[in-house]
């Protein structure tokens, strides 16, 4: 990789992060190769052509100027196996950050240790003052990820996406479309662990995938009758 930022090796308490090349597409293809992985990226796995011409890309660096792309697999410390990657491409002091857990090795925090261990190194080595995400507003698991490296979500949807922020860079704030009275905050159903985004004042709702910015007819009473829920499974996000 080129660029200003010196992509180095982090060291987590289960985990070593390392610096990503071509020669780990070996192993990482199996790693990446459940298609339940792409259940809400979309796309189906890569061949092992296609996995080292992608890493060969990523290693060779951005082509826009003043952007770093950095790259690392997880490898466990108990026994050397790769068990996911974790990213972060950085442009001036914002970093946006991305995490895959292999199907084998989910449900043991191995993303949560990367995704957090990734954010301290870019706060304390690259100095960066926004760390952001984005996440499929029903991927529940990638969700508590990016709760646990300390982001919270957002009222920005793109492409479908939530866009989560560290709490004390939020730029992002959208005031109600209808009263204007309060900012909207993510919310999770608790039975479904459907996000969705309230105004506190006249609680005026927007699904994660309507344009917070534009009107909405939905409202928190009739929101909660039709997904079969009450209020007292619903918490905010952040």
């Amino acid at each position: 990789m080129s660029g200003n930022v010196a992509v180095e090796e982090i060291h987590a308490s289960r985990l070593e992060l390392v610096p990503l090349e071509v020669g780990h597409a070996g192993e990482m293809v199996g790693v990446l190769g459940d298609p339940a992985l792409h259940a809400f990226v979309g796309g189906v796995p890569e061949s092992l052509e296609e996995l080292r011409a992608r890493y060969a890309r990523w290693e060779a660096g951005a082509p826009e100027p003043g952007t770093d792309w950095c790259n690392w697999v997880l490898r466990r410390r108990a026994d050397g196996r790769l068990v996911g990657t974790v990213q972060a491409t950085v442009v001036g002091d914002t970093a946006e950050v991305a995490w895959v857990v292999g199907t084998a090795w989910q449900g043991r925090g191995y993303a949560s240790e990367a995704a957090g261990a990734l954010v301290g190194w870019l706060r304390e080595r690259v100095r960066v003052r926004t760390v952001v995400a984005h996440v499929h507003p029903g991927h529940a698991a990638s969700a508590a990820v990016a709760r646990s490296a300390g982001l919270v979500p957002t009222a920005e949807v793109q492409d479908g996406e939530v866009r989560w922020v560290a709490p004390a860079s939020r730029r992002v704030r959208v005031a109600c479309f209808h009263c204007g009275q309060d900012w909207l905050r993510a919310h999770r159903d608790g039975k479904s662990g459907e996000v969705f985004f309230l105004c506190p004042g006249c609680e005026s709702l927007w699904t994660a995938g309507q344009d917070t910015r534009a009107a909405t007819e939905l409202h928190l009473t009739a929101f909660l009758e039709s997904r079969g829920t009450s209020r007292a499974r619903v918490t905010e996000e952040g």
